[in-house]
Order: structure tokens, then C-alpha cells, then sequence
């Protein structure tokens, strides 16, 4: 993958409206089918973390928790601080370039 493709998934995802995109699910299940995340379970095993402060450091020490019990995790969270990749993390890797062109595209 070139570092331009990757260059331009980002402008575009940046570009995107925040609110009324309608992008739909598809690419979530895309990306469930490439990690072998077995959705019937993930849909009944989802926390949602909301508030006014601390929610990423929860998010990560949670997603941690859960791994080192031997869990498959998946956390999504924004905004990014350096890359956009942080924002998408399975089993507290953030996804790479080339999978990330590979969902928005």
C-alpha cells in the first residue's frame, strides 16, 4: 500500500459530516469477518462508556482487562490524538494503514 492511498483515506474520512454520513454497518461486519470476531456473541457482550471525563483511559484499561482474560476486544473511540488508526483497536492494536484503506473503500 502506498503512503498516498492511505493519505487520501484519511482526508476523505476527515471530510466526512459528522452527523447524517448514513454510512451503514457494512464495513464494521467487514471488518468483524477479517478479525474471525464471532458477531452473535459480540452483540450481546458490548459496553458502552459515556461521560464527561476519563472515558478513553476506561475504555483502554477496560479493553486491557478483558484481553488479559482472554477475550477478543474491540474498541472504537474519537477523537484521535496522532493517528487515525487509534480510534479503531482490537485486542489494544490500533488497525493498520492498509486495513483501514481496506474499510473505507
Amino acid at each position: 500500500m502506498s503512503k498516498t492511498n492511505y493519505l487520501t483515506t484519511i482526508n476523505e474520512l476527515i471530510s466526512l459530516p459528522k452527523f447524517g454520513a448514513g454510512i451503514g454497518l457494512h464495513r464494521f461486519y467487514a471488518l468483524a469477518e477479517m478479525w474471525d470476531i464471532y458477531l452473535a456473541f459480540f452483540r450481546n457482550r458490548t459496553i458502552h462508556v459515556t461521560g464527561s471525563n476519563g472515558k478513553g483511559s476506561v475504555t483502554t484499561f477496560t479493553g486491557i482487562l478483558l484481553h488479559s482474560a482472554g477475550l477478543k476486544v474491540g474498541v472504537f473511540t474519537s477523537p484521535h490524538l496522532l493517528r487515525f488508526n487509534e480510534r479503531i483497536k482490537i485486542n489494544n492494536e490500533e488497525i493498520t494503514d492498509n486495513e483501514l484503506v481496506f474499510l473505507t473503500h
